[in-house]
């Protein structure tokens, strides 16, 4: 509220990924790099295992991250800001809900259980 709409969904969007130490960030690029490679299965989990971040994870990662930057700020730019601080509270918690699911449901990529 004290912000103007962008910069306040920027700080919100450094908080996020503070708040998570860039890991989904980090899992992003990571696929991207992997997936995008056009390779064989294997070679695209040892891609993917490299900390190493390539071409396609930096096109990956920024597009996301423009992309959640335009939302936050749609979404600070609702009216009350209650709705607003409502949604911000719930979109964390939906997408680690989601993850575990995700975690449950799907084979592993691995078969040492990575």
């Amino acid at each position: 509220a004290l912000l103007p709409t962008l910069p306040a969904a920027v700080l919100v969007l450094i908080a996020w990924a503070a708040l998570t130490g860039g890991l989904h960030l980090d899992g992003w690029m990571d696929t991207a790099d992997g997936v995008l490679s056009h390779r064989s299965r294997e070679r695209m989990l040892e891609i993917m295992r490299d900390s190493r971040v390539g071409a396609m994870g930096v096109i990956a990662g920024t597009l996301l991250l423009m992309f959640k930057l335009s939302l936050l700020a749609s979404l600070l730019a609702l009216r009350p800001m209650s709705e607003a601080l409502m949604w911000l509270a719930i979109i964390p918690l939906w997408s680690r809900w989601w993850m575990s699911v995700a975690v449950i449901g799907w084979p592993r990529a691995r078969a040492d259980g990575g």
